[in-house]
């Protein structure tokens, strides 16, 4: 019994290791979105647009590299230290991390939308 249960854990353990990769991604890309945003949202709006179409937004760009290679390093070093999680204490950490993420990706993205929203309003 005890057995099912831990190989239960593990199946779900795996899905939820998929979110939380997935929920970094999001994560990233909004971040990367909103430093972007940050970057040319006191121009004026054609020099604005015309960068949106230049630039990666999802990408490492420019300046940023450093940062991205800093963030994705992170990532690669949390997905041992989770994997390695997931074998003693799943139950406990999954929860803690998908709710962080999900919080951090939330708080990017409502940066975002605060920058573009401005920047539109200054177009008008």
């Amino acid at each position: 019994m005890l057995e099912q249960i831990w190989l239960l854990g593990g199946k779900i353990s795996g899905l939820v290791f998929g979110s939380i990769w997935l929920i970094g991604i999001v994560c990233q890309s909004a971040y990367n979105c909103y430093r972007f945003i940050a970057d040319v949202g006191d121009k004026k709006p054609e020099v604005f647009i015309d960068e949106i179409s230049k630039k990666q937004i999802f990408g490492d760009g420019g300046s940023r590299d450093e940062g991205n290679k800093r963030f994705w390093g992170f990532w690669g070093l949390g997905g041992l230290g989770i994997t390695l999680l997931t074998i003693l204490i799943w139950p406990i950490v999954y929860p803690i991390l998908i709710v962080i993420g999900t919080l951090f990706a939330f708080r990017g993205f409502i940066r975002f939308k605060k920058k573009v929203n401005k920047a539109l309003e200054k177009k008008e």
